[in-house]
């Protein structure tokens, strides 16, 4: 467990690394970096750690994220937010 929570951690600083080099905005991005994580262990059928590691996404009003992140990003990130919540079985607080 240790050996995965500190590789985690040396590819988010590698990513900022290279998105930083690079000249791209992190911010751009972190919505898409939270969902990807979670999709991907919603597919692992790991629920509870979707539902954690989507938790520490940031969440905005949805017209405010809709302006700074862009609408695709933001039309993603809902639709696996309400993805975690129907494998959580909490479907009612997306309503």
């Amino acid at each position: 467990m240790l050996f995965s929570s500190l590789s985690m951690t040396l590819s988010f600083k590698l990513l900022y690394y290279l998105l930083h080099e690079r000249g791209f905005n992190l911010l751009d991005y972190v919505l898409k970096v939270f969902a990807f994580k979670a999709e991907a262990l919603l597919m692992l059928r790991k629920h509870e750690e979707a539902e954690t590691a989507l938790s520490g996404a940031p969440n905005f009003d949805i017209d405010a994220s809709t302006k700074f992140f862009g609408v695709m990003k933001n039309a993603f990130s809902l639709m696996v937010r309400a993805q975690v919540y129907m494998a959580a079985g909490r479907l009612v607080q997306i309503m």
